[in-house]
């Protein structure tokens, strides 16, 4: 991590990426455009770090905590110094899938029902744990009733597994016992008439059309037109993707929602990592980011807002 300077006059960002640092780059020249030289950048790295360790950072661009244990510690303690990090990673740490659905529902958005199953095996450390309570074969029949069939089974940890769809309960039992340690949640499928992301980035919001069945490429996956919807819904999706996030204590996220008969249901709302890959989402929502989020990070940097963790 950079060392503690004695004296700065200069606005100071640090950048926390992987081994794809193409995102980061772009944004920190688009920052350096419209900064005009008020703010300087170092890339953060350790190979260990002291409680006592000081950030010399304004603000943290991290796009890679949220994957990474060692690292989310160590913006956790950049959060306890001040410094605010984009996303937060205290915020990051507490939501999940499966209580970030509970928590929409709370919030009076429409979530599809959703069921969490033990995992399919237990490490070794926890069943010879005095915690350890005998697993039981899920009542596949209860749970069906809840999500009905097809339904969607992923990972309740947002970084981790693959989602998978059940069309039969011999289908569900067999993708269930190949899930191995993981933890998974049984989601109710929904038969959508339009599907779409919403981009968040502080206040501001940008829905693009997308097929979540698409894998090869950007303008396949986020297809060039606009989705099908009219201008309330598209208001109401906006409006209720930034409630979200605002509760959340997320800066920046992609929010996934499927729309069937008018009503979008939330489906997907812990992307939070800010790490964009431009031949996934396509050039224009990529050039909408980098612009949105610069701004973001400007107005967050030059009013030295404070970590709303800790603020």
């Amino acid at each position: 991590m950079p060392p503690e300077s004695e004296e700065r006059t200069m606005l100071h960002i640090g950048l926390l990426h992987g081994n794809k640092p193409e995102f980061c780059y772009d944004l920190v020249s688009k920052i350096k455009d419209v900064a005009s030289g008020e703010i300087e950048f170092s890339e953060l790295e350790a190979s260990s770090l002291s409680h006592s360790e000081k950030f010399d950072c304004d603000l943290i661009i991290d796009g890679i905590s949220s994957c990474n244990p060692f690292y989310r510690a160590a913006m956790r303690q950049a959060e306890l110094q001040g410094v605010k990090v984009i996303n937060s990673p205290s915020a990051v740490s507490v939501f999940d899938n499966y209580y970030a659905i509970g928590m929409a529902g709370e919030l009076g958005i429409d979530v599809p029902f959703t069921t969490i199953l033990p995992p399919f095996k237990w490490k070794s450390s926890v069943r010879s744990s005095e915690y350890f309570c005998p697993k039981t074969e899920p009542d596949w029949q209860k749970v069906t009733l809840t999500t009905g069939l097809p339904a969607v089974m992923k990972p309740v940890c947002p970084t981790k597994g693959i989602v998978s769809i059940a069309q039969t309960p011999g289908q569900l039992i067999r993708l269930y016992e190949k899930t191995g340690y993981e933890l998974m949640m049984l989601q109710e499928f929904i038969d959508y008439n339009e599907y779409v992301k919403v981009f968040v980035a502080g206040e501001k919001t940008r829905i693009a059309k997308y097929d979540p069945g698409a894998k090869i490429t950007a303008a396949q996956i986020y297809p060039p037109e606009q989705p099908d919807i009219n201008e309330n819904l598209a208001a109401l999706i906006s409006e209720k993707s930034l409630v979200l996030c605002r509760r959340l204590g997320f800066d920046f996220n992609i929010i996934e929602w499927a729309i069937k008969e008018s009503i979008p249901y939330i489906i997907d709302m812990c992307n939070y990592s800010p790490d964009i890959d431009k031949k996934v989402v396509g050039q224009e929502n990529y050039i909408w980011i980098i612009d949105s989020l610069s701004e973001l990070i400007l107005k967050y940097a030059k009013n030295n807002v404070d970590n709303s963790c800790f603020a």
